[in-house]
């Protein structure tokens, strides 16, 4: 055995073991395109000494890794104050160590052997940094800590998948369209695995959530590109919701459809959102069917709701259906649109109270007040039903009543 020691930059190192004539490391060989730090290397030279030199020789080689920058990871992500620790030969290759991904501290495991498939392990032990990885990465609110597991797995061609897991336990976890948080310390874990080609994310065929509150199984599927274009959820359940089917998917004018089917829907968190008229990164186009649509604590709809939420804050609907009150069945064979563009809806309709056609409506005028005007062409009906009185029968009632600025009560 022949020892040669070597220091210098970890591209040049690289460059040198990925020599034909080394053939220590095979092209694309290692989990990530673009590399800096300082590396200290031995490489050896083994051959036999006798006539068979050609046939059994080869190159090892083992290198400590200093200040290592590691750029073109999966998930586009760079490791940064690397230390790791490389053995490699013509047939085999495996480098550990240690790093930090967006300040976030995490473990490293790659190897390969001969042809098969590379294997690549990053762990990442709960921290606040690592929370707040996983919050810009997913949108969802999260403070605390929090951990992660992710396992590379190469298959043939140029093809690779990739599974994640992470640990929320430590975090409070906010999702403020679904009016649900996970606090701290109540045990709530994330799991998915995504296929890769050509070191691009080509789809999400598995997500999946499980805490105390919120059960969801979904899968995304993505562009060529590698951005969103569907989200499909097949089983959501969370705090007064249920969804069997529900669909995201952005339409060519830029606007986020949303389709959802289930036996019950909490709508109060997406119309306090929306009450304030605040900007949204989106456009949202809305189409709901469901037995029970909660508006708020004593109010629902059962049937269907399409709409639109605008970039503006600004909105329109239109239901058909019943309303509820009180789990009690106020309209029937109701339809009514509502607008809102500015502190107060606009909404008409019409519907059923038992047999009896009713009509209302509800406007803000120029003055910042808001009037209701109702009608029905049987007052005895509408009295019972209000339970104010009993012996009325017959007749035609018309009322109007007025709201002073914000106060409906």
């Amino acid at each position: 055995i022949m020892v040669f020691k070597i220091t210098g930059p970890l591209p040049e190192a690289l460059d040198l073991l990925e020599h034909p004539d080394l053939t220590v490391l095979k092209e694309d060989m290692l989990p990530f395109t673009d590399t800096s730090g300082e590396v200290s290397l031995r490489l050896g030279m083994e051959f036999p000494l006798d006539h068979r030199i050609e046939e059994d020789f080869r190159f090892v080689a083992k290198a400590q890794l200093e200040d290592v920058i590691l750029s073109g990871m999966p998930l586009n992500l760079s490791m940064e104050n690397g230390r790791l620790e490389v053995e490699a030969d013509s047939e085999k290759i495996e480098v550990s160590g240690k790093g930090e991904i967006s300040g976030a501290g995490i473990e490293i495991d790659f190897r390969k052997t001969g042809k098969n498939p590379s294997h690549t392990k990053v762990v990442a032990p709960s921290s606040r940094e690592m929370a707040k990885l996983i919050g810009q990465l997913s949108g969802l609110e999260i403070n605390g800590k929090a951990s992660a597991d992710l396992v590379l797995a190469e298959s043939a061609g140029s093809n690779s998948r990739i599974a994640l897991q992470l640990g929320l336990e430590d975090a409070h976890v906010s999702v403020p369209l679904m009016g649900w948080t996970k606090p701290k310390g109540e045990s709530a874990a994330l799991r998915g695995w995504a296929k890769i080609s050509n070191g691009r994310i080509e789809s999400i065929p598995f997500i999946e959530v499980d805490s105390q509150e919120i059960k969801l199984r979904s899968q995304m599927i993505l562009d060529e590109k590698g951005e969103f274009l569907e989200l499909q959820i097949t089983d959501l359940h969370a705090p007064e919701t249920s969804v069997n089917q529900m669909q995201m998917f952005m339409e060519e004018d830029g606007a986020m459809k949303i389709q959802i089917e289930g036996p019950k829907l909490n709508l109060e968190p997406l119309i306090v959102t929306s009450t304030g008229n605040s900007p949204q990164n989106h456009s949202v186009i809305f189409e709901l069917n469901s037995k029970s649509m909660s508006l708020s604590q004593s109010v629902a709809l059962s049937g269907s709701l399409r709409g639109r939420l605008y970039d503006n804050g600004t909105f329109h609907a239109e239901h058909k259906g019943s309303l509820l009150m009180d789990n009690r069945t106020m309209l029937n064979d109701a339809n009514f649109k509502v607008q809102h563009s500015g502190k107060t809806p606009e909404i008409q309709g019409e519907g059923r109270i038992g047999a009896n056609p009713l009509s209302f409506s509800f406007a803000p005028d120029s003055k910042g007040n808001s009037e209701l005007e109702l009608e029905s062409e049987d007052a005895g009906e509408m009295f019972r039903f209000l339970d104010l009185s009993n012996p009325v029968s017959g007749g035609t009632f018309e009322l109007s009543t007025k709201f002073q600025g914000d106060n409906l009560s």
